[in-house]
């Protein structure tokens, strides 16, 4: 049975054309001192949801989102929250933020933003007609007071004090536009206040973003962004060696030869706060891995730092958690050692001395490699009797399975650190019910709420290491590998960096902008 939710998702990729004036795409790539006509930027999967109101995957919908609409805040390139739209916050109690907004920004069809639209946006989210695969990302608000045009109080549901950071998800969207078109109108043709407006969407083609000069922030320097969804990995290479595109996305270690021995092409890397991780589905009663012994025999079974020099050509780390600078990090936590005996004795304790078959989700060139990824930790898996027969999906597929909360025992994903914060992993992947997750665990979700409404640091700190220990010991979840992120440049491109949050960002030719 479909989810309601996903009726307005697909009506968010039902619209083939918003015909703004598409012969751009067919201009030649000019430069004109510092101001750029087009750059193009492809990566391996087409966008899910690109309208405020039901981003959820980070790249590229979220990537694309933060050009087209502002964020109340936004991540900073070390994953703090800094003010955007406003401009400054106030903790006035353990249940209300008072929030200064900014002043002179209009959507793109010239509504004001203010108070009003906060409001409008929150109680939207709490609507319980409202369908989005979004909402629990800001139902964290229970209620909205207007002080005035340009300050507002956030009333949470309990004490939140990740709050500034979750109010980097919510993208404002134009009350009067959404009241004149409806939800499905401004799905099918979403505008913002961001530094682009949408000239044209050709699903599993390309988007084309065309620059608003009136953006609050400045006339922005690139006139025309084009993102483009290229599948396989070395037609990606391929496509940005051959100067077709600007930007490659998820370049896999064995191609950065390629890139780097091509003319004015440039490797762009830092480690990334991604980290593949497998998930266990424990809530259909009939799955095996409800069998904590066989979630421990699963950990035990992976050669983390094989998998990390195979594929990746050590560009990541093995992972213990979701990366060391996420608040809370056990210093003392070390990923968990291969060790292929203790499996096959856990796996014998799970009631499997003869080993056992299930089913394997993956997505595929989601990230780089990680169909590949799937294939080896499935080999790995055989090798103790775990025979993991990995299934592969399309992205759009692969992210409907995972919402409806429908995947098989076990899925490979890939989770960024945005926050440098647990919530963002808790709230969304562990907690029962929350939007991503396949599990069901009340002890530790009474846990992740007590993290999540801690407001004393120290105590806080304390619950999380509480939390990495109990985890330890259920293992609800395999952490892989943190990520490197690796993306191939042209020279017009030289003056980017990637973001280690995934938080790419192309207002401007100077970055920090």
């Amino acid at each position: 049975m479909k989810s309601k939710w996903l009726q307005p998702v697909a009506l968010a990729l039902a619209f083939a054309s918003l015909a703004f004036d598409s012969a751009r795409a067919q201009e030649p790539i000019t430069t004109i001192g510092d101001v750029q006509d087009r750059v193009v930027i492809a990566g391996g999967v087409d966008v899910v949801g690109l309208n405020g109101l039901d981003v959820v995957a980070i790249v590229p919908d979220r990537m694309l989102m933060d050009h087209i609409t502002d964020s109340l805040t936004r991540f900073d390139l070390s994953g703090a929250a800094s003010p955007w739209l406003a401009t400054s916050w106030t903790n006035l109690d353990p249940l209300t933020w008072e929030l200064k907004l900014r002043k002179n920004v209009r959507f793109q069809n010239g509504e004001p933003f203010n108070a009003s639209v906060v409001k409008f946006y929150y109680d939207t989210m709490n609507d319980p007609n409202f369908q989005s695969p979004a909402k629990s990302n800001h139902t964290w608000v229970k209620n909205v007071e207007i002080v005035d045009d340009y300050t507002v109080r956030l009333t949470t549901r309990e004490p939140f004090p990740t709050a500034p950071g979750q109010m980097a998800l919510s993208q404002m969207v134009p009350p009067k536009y959404i009241k004149e078109v409806g939800f499905d109108g401004y799905r099918k043709k979403p505008i913002g206040s961001g530094a682009y407006k949408v000239a044209e969407y050709v699903r599993d083609d390309h988007v084309t973003l065309v620059a608003n000069d009136d953006w609050w922030a400045g006339k922005p320097k690139i006139r025309t962004i084009i993102y483009r969804p290229i599948k396989e990995e070395a037609a990606r290479v391929s496509a940005l060696v051959a100067g077709e595109i600007d930007l490659a996305f998820d370049v896999p270690p064995e191609l950065i030869p390629m890139v780097e021995g091509a003319k004015d092409k440039k490797i762009k890397r830092t480690l990334s706060s991604r980290s593949f991780m497998l998930w266990f589905n424990t809530i259909d009663a009939s799955y095996p891995t409800n069998k904590r012994e066989l979630r421990e025999a699963i950990n035990y079974a992976i050669d983390r730092e094989a998998l990390n020099k195979a594929l990746f050509a050590g560009t990541g780390a093995p992972a213990a958690w979701l990366n060391r600078k996420t608040f809370g990090y056990d210093p003392d936590s070390k990923p968990v050692p291969y060790d292929p005996a203790r499996a096959k004795q856990l796996l014998a304790q799970a009631g499997y001395p003869n080993g056992l078959d299930f089913v394997f989700d993956s997505p595929d060139a989601r990230y780089s490699k990680d169909k590949e990824l799937a294939l080896a930790i499935s080999g790995q898996l055989e090798k103790v009797g775990i025979r993991a027969r990995v299934q592969t999906y399309e992205w759009s597929v692969f992210t409907k399975r995972m919402w409806s909360h429908q995947s098989s025992p076990m899925t490979l994903m890939a989770w960024v650190d945005s926050a440098n914060d647990p919530d963002v992993q808790n709230d969304r992947i562990l907690r029962s019910g929350g939007t991503w997750s396949q599990n069901a665990d009340p002890k530790l979700d009474a846990l992740m709420l007590q993290i999540k409404s801690e407001m004393n640091p120290d105590k806080r700190k304390a619950l999380i290491l509480e939390q990495q220990r109990y985890m330890r010991e259920t293992w609800p979840v395999a952490y892989i590998a943190q990520m490197g992120t690796i993306a191939g440049v042209s020279a017009k491109m030289d003056w980017w960096q990637p973001s280690p949050n995934d938080a790419h960002r192309f207002y401007r030719l100077n970055r920090g902008t």
